[in-house]
């Protein structure tokens, strides 16, 4: 019984101080966003823990703010290892606000916060990230991008110190909340020609790495390579741009291979809908960090394509042919495939053309595998850092990578793999060893065909 009306003092005793937090099983989900609560501080990865929790990061008012939300999404999708970085104290004007009077922040001023963030993530271990409120047909000031400059991240903390991938979203379908089938078939008529300017978002053809009208096997207006100078390239096609950086066989490196795009908005009735609004009991939301949680619970060789993904609900089901479409333009979707939500297709962001013109990383599981083998033989690799460099060395540096490599076969990542430790004199004066991997990945089931005859009795 409650006695309001009488003055008391009022005990309330707290559980769960005393837990001892359990050591995560998954990769790291790095989330970065807003909240107005300025209790943690800006641009400090903050990890979850038994004392940090969701609560932590809702807004001043109590309501949950964007980086609570897509927390629990994370978690949802089967991610016990989430870190978050405030990068900035504000409450959004995006479409989904909870709460309050919307700031000035906007979608500028969030690229511009992403990019500080970024530059600080680069020395910092990485697995996942996910931007919120970063998604790629935001409309931004000239040519900037928040699809590239994730991919940039991605790229720069991959080549150099830890190697990662990003996942984000797009714009909403409405802002109304509810879907028609004509409102899903213009939105996705827009998305799949890379251009929602008509009605939420912007052109963003730069993203659009199918369309080869020359027939060259160079994707016309796709402009996802990497660059000296970390600047989305220009140019007609964009990969001739001179600050374009080539690999070893002279192609440009793609960077789209290292971002996720989840087309679509989903419904989210978890633990913080009722308050986001008691009255609806659920909230909408881009899919992408019940993506990312679901990347996080699989290991690197087994594909989210096909699999249920928690969280989210569907606002209006995708039909065969949409979800076909948009796959084929490189999006993530989610559609209802036996009364449950599932992963219709883990493509990446890398130019697919054609089978014969794409890029070699056009799915998750292949970025994946080869993230996870590159990072292993970096970590073996490491300890021979400061080592005499001459042939015992050498050769017990090969009996490491044979045996990481040997794993990761034994485990079914790889079917096969080769490589080469190679010091020449003239590399042992200099102090350098060069590792040469090839790798021939499991790749993932995509399509089973069924060829059924009759036969007379």
């Amino acid at each position: 019984m409650a006695f309001d009306n009488i003055p008391r003092v009022k005990t309330v005793i707290n559980d769960g101080n005393l837990r001892v937090t359990a050591t995560p099983r998954t990769p790291k989900v790095t989330i970065l966003g807003t909240t107005d609560r300025t209790t943690i501080a800006l641009f400090e990865p903050t990890r979850l823990t038994g004392s940090v929790r969701i609560g932590d990061f809702d807004l001043a008012s109590g309501k949950p703010s964007e980086l609570s939300k897509a927390i629990q999404e994370v978690q949802d999708g089967g991610c016990d290892n989430v870190e978050v970085m405030v990068i900035a104290y504000e409450i959004t004007s995006a479409y989904n606000d909870v709460t309050g009077t919307p700031g000035t922040y906007n979608a500028d001023d969030r690229w511009a916060d992403l990019d500080t963030a970024y530059d600080l993530l680069l020395d910092h271990p990485l697995d996942i990230v996910l931007p919120v409120g970063a998604n790629i047909d935001t409309v931004l000031a000239s040519s900037n991008s928040f699809g590239y400059q994730l991919a940039d991240l991605c790229q720069r903390s991959t080549d150099d110190f830890d190697s990662c991938i990003g996942v984000l979203g797009t714009e909403p379908v409405t802002g109304t909340g509810t879907i028609s089938l004509s409102e899903l078939s213009t939105w996705v008529t827009a998305v799949a020609a890379f251009d929602t300017s008509t009605i939420n978002g912007t052109a963003f053809t730069t993203f659009d790495g199918v369309t080869d009208a020359g027939g060259d096997g160079v994707p016309d207006t796709f402009a996802y390579w990497q660059t000296s100078d970390n600047l989305i390239p220009v140019g007609s096609p964009p990969s001739a741009d001179g600050q374009v950086v080539k690999d070893d066989n002279n192609n440009p490196i793609d960077i789209g291979k290292n971002i996720s795009v989840v087309a679509g908005e989903y419904r989210f009735a978890n633990a913080l809908a009722p308050r986001v609004s008691a009255a609806n009991g659920y909230y909408d939301n881009t899919g992408a960090a019940a993506y990312a949680g679901k990347i996080a619970s699989l290991a690197p060789w087994d594909a989210p394509t096909n699999k249920p993904i928690a969280g989210p609900t569907l606002i209006r089901n995708f039909s065969l042919t949409q979800a076909n479409t948009l796959s084929g333009k490189r999006f993530v979707v989610f559609r209802d495939k036996g009364g449950s939500v599932r992963v219709v297709n883990a493509m990446t962001g890398a130019y697919n053309i054609s089978t014969s013109a794409r890029s070699d990383f056009v799915r998750l599981t292949t970025v994946r595998i080869v993230h996870d083998a590159a990072d292993r033989i970096r970590t073996v690799c490491d300890p021979f850092i400061g080592k005499a460099n001459n042939g015992p060395t050498l050769q017990a540096m090969r009996a490491e990578i044979d045996q990481t490599l040997g794993k990761l076969q034994k485990l079914g990542a790889l079917r096969r793999f080769d490589f080469t430790v190679l010091a020449t004199p003239a590399m042992q004066i200099l102090g350098q060893a060069t590792v040469q991997v090839t790798l021939v990945p499991a790749f993932e089931i995509t399509e089973i065909t069924q060829n059924i005859s009759l036969a007379r009795e």
